[in-house]
């Protein structure tokens, strides 16, 4: 089977809680999970890659419903199901590189105020944007 990884070392690296974890596979969403001796939850390479698929998709907004799709479409042996599969793949790649937009347009709006305050901390420019520094001037 490979090296395999418990349910800690997978929540550490995913930085998914184990509760977490512990339902999606309860829930079956993570196909061929095995389990050892002790019947503890084992991770190899294969279920590893289904669990990041679930998390990224949820993490996508994407429903568990649409994700069992998804994940059906990932076992039909008809043709048309791999087309399904790519149709959707591209539109959710399109929703994270929107969600990717979004996300560096607040990054440079926050390293900017950034930099502003840390000038303003530095007396090399003027506290403009302070309310409370405003009001006091005008009275």
């Amino acid at each position: 089977m490979g090296k395999t990884m418990t349910i800690k070392e997978v929540s550490a690296l995913l930085g998914v809680s184990e509760p977490t974890i512990r339902y999606y596979t309860d829930i079956g969403m993570i196909p061929n999970m095995q389990r050892s001796s002790s019947n503890y939850r084992v991770f190899d390479e294969e279920t590893l890659e289904w669990l990041k698929g679930t998390i990224y998709f949820r993490q996508l907004g994407l429903s568990l419903k649409d994700i069992r799709h998804y994940h059906d479409l990932c076992f039909s042996q008809d043709p048309q199901a791999l087309w399904e599969r790519y149709e959707l793949l591209k539109e959710y790649t399109l929703k994270a590189e929107e969600e990717l937009k979004n996300a560096e347009e607040r990054l440079q709006y926050l390293r900017h105020i950034t930099e502003r305050d840390r000038q303003i901390a530095e007396h090399t420019l003027p506290d403009s944007k302070n309310p409370y520094k405003k009001r006091r001037n005008q009275e």
